[in-house]
């Protein structure tokens, strides 16, 4: 199989989980043979940080939806 961003074949030993939805904003699904663990170390760092840093609201009001939530009286 070719990586999905360099088009470099890879195998299973190069192979990498892919957050389908990046886990800096609360994905927790992933996929494998799509890209390369190259690809995924050092593309997928510089865009989780771009999405975080964009959509940290959303991500604080995901976490926060999910868990129980006291108001102070």
């Amino acid at each position: 199989m070719n990586c999905s961003l360099c088009n470099i074949p890879f195998n299973k030993t190069k192979d990498s989980e892919e957050h389908i939805i990046p886990q800096s904003i609360g994905g927790k699904k992933t996929v494998t043979g799509f890209i390369c663990e190259n690809c995924n170390n050092s593309k997928g760092n510089e865009w989780d940080s771009k999405l975080a840093k964009h959509f940290n609201p959303l991500s604080i009001f995901l976490i926060l939806k999910g868990s129980e939530v006291r108001f102070h009286r």
